[in-house]
Order: structure tokens, then sequence, then C-alpha cells
């Protein structure tokens, strides 16, 4: 275990790399509570019935609050109906994930990310215009050109 239990412990000059739990030298950065790079406005989840997990870096051992929630404006109605909150503990490195529930196709929500007990003023993070679909993962190159009405294929 390092002397440094955390990367914000007063008089601690290592941080923490946000995309890994290496510890490099220098001075410390400031803290950045995040959703990882690979979500972002705009973006489809898989809708139900598989559930998404969504994850990113937060201050190490500190918990994150992640609230999905259903509107174009991505405010609650005044009761809050729909609003799921989603609770996790960022691990010794600052890594978090939270599975959500599995919604239907639709949206738009809002998914807001915050950190309620971590020290000082910490910024929220916020992705906009989620919606839930079929999401494909697809691979190839630009440039296959094989013709494939030559080949004799049986197809079931």
């Amino acid at each position: 275990v390092h002397a440094c239990e955390t990367y914000r412990q007063k008089g601690c000059h290592h941080n923490i790399h946000p995309r890994s739990s290496k510890i490099t030298s220098g001075r410390p950065t400031p803290f950045k509570l995040q959703f990882a790079g690979v979500f972002g406005d705009d973006m489809i989840l898989q809708r139900a019935p598989s559930s998404a997990t969504v994850y990113g870096m937060a201050l190490p051992n500190h918990e994150v609050l992640v609230r999905i929630v259903p509107s174009q404006s991505g405010q609650a109605d005044s009761t809050g109906a729909g609003v799921v909150e989603l609770r996790d503990r960022a691990s010794a490195t600052g890594a978090w994930a939270v599975r959500l529930p599995a919604y239907d196709v639709g949206g738009s929500y809002t998914i807001h990310l915050s950190c309620p007990d971590c020290p000082g003023a910490v910024e929220e993070a916020t992705i906009s215009r989620v919606s839930f679909g079929d999401v494909w993962v697809c691979s190839g190159r630009a440039t296959n050109t094989t013709i494939t009405s030559h080949l004799s294929i049986d197809v079931p």
C-alpha cells in the first residue's frame, strides 16, 4: 500500500491516471468525476431484456450516485416519477460501475452522475438525450471488395 491512501491526501505528490490504476509521480491534478469516454450525449444503450452497464472514474473509496431521469428536458416532474437512482462505491483506484435496469425501446433520458459524500465542491457529470434500443457492434474494412454473387454458400 502506498503511503498516500488516496491521490488527494494532503501532501501527496502522486496522481492516479484517470483511465488506469497506475500511480504517476508529479504534481497533483484536479479531481474530476466522470463517465468513461465511451459514454456521451445522443447515445443509444441496449434495450430490454438486456441491461446496460454505465461506468467511469470517481474519487477513490467514495460513493457515486447515478440518476436516470426520463424527459425531454432532463428534469423530473414535480413528483419525481420515473426517476431511478443507483449507487456504487468507487474502488481504491476510483473505478465505479452500475447496471441500469432494463428499459424498453425509446427515450429521451438524462443520466446524472454525482458524488454525494465527496469532500469539497465536486462537479457533476451529465449525459443528455440517451435512448434505449438495439445496439449492434459491427466490424470490417472499407476496402473489402469481395463480390459474393459468385460464391456458392448454402444459407438455411
